[in-house]
């Protein structure tokens, strides 16, 4: 089910590794030529990937051993979707993220991991999308329905389930600069069966992403 080997993972730590390493042997064995703040730049960069990797891999484990939700309380999808679009850090290029729901859409869960999982397909979106991504959140027969659409080139039919394993990226090169792990829609979707929903990709222009949860009662309801 989209388990990579530690061969993968160790893979993908050589590679900032071996920047950094080679970064700072290149400044150190001519430091008058070195221009300081673009090694330490390229140092942090690189740390940052491998910080990013590593929390990621530590939340995989978590998930393989199938630790019960830590901390579950009612949660509104709306409003956490709604927050991370307008808290969401500038891009470096001109993007339109809006959000759009209905009123609040409850589901029950760890807040901080459904904001990861939220997190998750945004990051993605932003690495594809042209111009413009949008969330929806709607409250759908017994289920919080959540789609994050953006109007980049999109998923090809044949590699719909192929994303969502762990270290793939279809745009190796974007996906690496923009400091992507190849584990983020691995995670989403881990974290959404263990919140009892489930994660697909849509059909239509640019990427979809549709995630469904159970729908939580209303506080104080039956």
């Amino acid at each position: 089910m989209g388990r990579r080997s530690p061969g993968h993972a160790a893979h993908e730590l050589r590679s900032p590794l071996t920047t950094l390493l080679a970064s700072l042997e290149v400044a150190l064995a001519y430091p008058e030529r070195t221009d300081w703040p673009a090694a330490a730049t390229t140092a942090a960069r690189q740390t940052r990937r491998l910080q990013a990797l590593a929390e990621d891999l530590l939340l995989l484990n978590r998930l393989d051993a199938r630790v019960p939700v830590v901390r579950p309380a009612t949660v509104d999808l709306a409003a956490l979707a709604s927050r991370l679009t307008e808290q969401y850090p500038p891009t470096d290029r001109p993007l339109s993220l809006t959000c759009d729901s209905t009123g609040p859409a409850l589901v029950h869960g760890n807040r901080n991991e459904l904001e990861r999982l939220l997190r998750n397909l945004v990051d993605n979106a932003v690495r594809h999308a042209a111009d413009h991504i949008l969330i929806t959140v709607r409250n759908q027969d017994g289920w919080i329905v959540t789609k994050v659409r953006d109007d980049g080139p999109g998923v090809p039919a044949g590699d719909a389930e192929r994303i969502f394993e762990r270290f793939t990226r279809l745009d190796d090169a974007r996906s690496r600069d923009s400091g992507g792990t190849g584990l983020g829609l691995a995670i989403a979707r881990d974290l959404a069966r263990c919140h009892h929903g489930t994660l697909f990709t849509g059909r239509t222009p640019g990427a979809c992403f549709l995630l469904r949860l159970p729908e939580a009662p209303s506080p104080g309801g039956e």
